[in-house]
């Protein structure tokens, strides 16, 4: 924000100055010294034109003459400040009264400030360069708060789109979730029968594996919708993560067997593996993360997952692939919703959200999330959480 003091930066140079006063002499002295200043001049011969002028002029001062013929300058003063378009242009009287009751009169009718005739040339140039100064800075500080309020106003349509942005992904998912699970449901029953024939076998399997994809992306969809509200609401407790990860791999095992991928877990057995989180929730963070890289690995290659024991207070888990790596630039922009890395060859598509949904999963569980990575040679993400404890339950 602007310093509304500051007077330094200010340009003065295309300053408007209406003159207005009785004596023609007087007129021309003034117009002349205050154009070697560099000013923008009128003048009003009396205060009869003195309001036309100054609605045709719109000038950033008016130095006004007091004491002139009907209308004299505190009635000239006065119709200014009842014009809509000339009442916040500042008024310098110019006149020989000097007392008291002039003065105080001169306040009331709207004017800011007296010079007492007769008057020097540097007397008049500094009163005028104030008051062009403090007209500038109000005019400054007068745009400032429209800025301001627009900014505002426009925040908060941004945030009112958002939010029904969010409660319309919210409801759409919901909506096709239910319909999802039971055709998954029966995608599985079938599976089981042993009447299939391999062809049928095949349709019931691809079912399952898009029907899986599609619950998958809902379910990535209403984790954002409920992370951009605020409304990211599950509970926490403790549980053995073996569980959720052995879901989320065999779910995508397809997809792995279909790249060539192989996944491997390892370190698991030997370690105490119960943490504080949500089952359900890491299960989807795992989806996110593992199918990620499958897509972007390379034919034959490697997802090794690990885990290890933090200060004996978080649990590690490491993700780590030999895909093609992501720039360094990217490790930050790769969390945010939308921004899909582009790996220039890659054929899958996708919004770019699964890796924002995970984050904002782990993070709401109390965790943290990274990523490390070298091009050419594969990426490591891992998944700090906190260790089941009885202060946790």
């Amino acid at each position: 924000m602007p310093d509304l003091t500051h007077t330094e930066n200010l340009d003065l140079s295309e300053s408007k100055i209406l003159v207005v006063d009785d004596v023609r002499i007087n007129l021309d002295a003034i117009k002349e010294n205050l154009e070697a200043q560099g000013y923008k001049i009128s003048v009003s011969l009396g205060g009869n034109s003195a309001l036309e002028i100054a609605k045709a002029f719109m000038p950033d001062l008016i130095l006004l003459d007091v004491v002139m013929p009907e209308p004299n300058g505190f009635e000239v003063c006065k119709q200014l400040k009842t014009e809509k378009t000339t009442r916040d242009i500042p008024v310098l009287f110019l006149t020989a009264l000097g007392e008291p009751a002039d003065i105080v009169k001169g306040f009331k009718v709207g004017g800011l400030d007296f010079i007492v005739k007769p008057f020097n040339d540097d007397e008049l140039f500094a009163r005028v360069k104030t008051h062009l100064e403090l007209s500038a800075l109000r005019k400054r500080d007068k745009k400032l708060i429209f800025e301001l309020k627009e900014a505002n106003l426009k925040r908060e349509e941004a945030q009112k789109n958002s939010q029904n942005k969010s409660d319309f992904l919210s409801r759409m998912s919901h909506e096709f979730r239910t319909p999802m699970n039971a055709i998954i449901g029966f995608a599985d029953l079938l599976n089981y029968s042993k009447d299939l024939t391999e062809i049928q076998r095949s349709k019931v399997e691809f079912i399952q594996k898009a029907s899986s994809h599609l619950l998958s992306f809902l379910n990535n969809v209403l984790g954002l919708s409920e992370s951009e509200s605020n409304r990211l609401r599950f509970p926490l407790n403790n549980f053995d993560i073996k569980a959720p990860l052995e879901r989320a791999i065999n779910l995508l095992q397809p997809l792995a067997d279909e790249k060539e991928v192989q996944v491997i877990r390892q370190n698991f057995e030997d370690k105490a593996t119960l943490v504080y989180g949500n089952s359900e929730r890491l299960k989807q963070a795992f989806i996110n993360l593992i199918s990620n890289a499958i897509k972007y690995n390379k034919p034959g290659g490697k997802i090794t997952i690990d885990c290890e024991t933090i200060e004996n207070k978080f649990l590690r888990i490491n993700l780590i692939d030999t895909g093609i790596g992501i720039p360094s630039e990217d490790f930050e922009s790769i969390f945010r919703p939308f921004n899909q890395y582009d790996d220039g060859f890659s054929n899958d598509s996708g919004l770019g959200i699964g890796l924002s949904v995970a984050k904002s999963f782990i993070e709401h569980m109390k965790g943290s999330i990274k990523v490390e990575s070298t091009l050419s040679k594969g990426s490591c993400f891992s998944i700090d959480l906190l260790l089941a404890d009885d202060k946790n339950i």
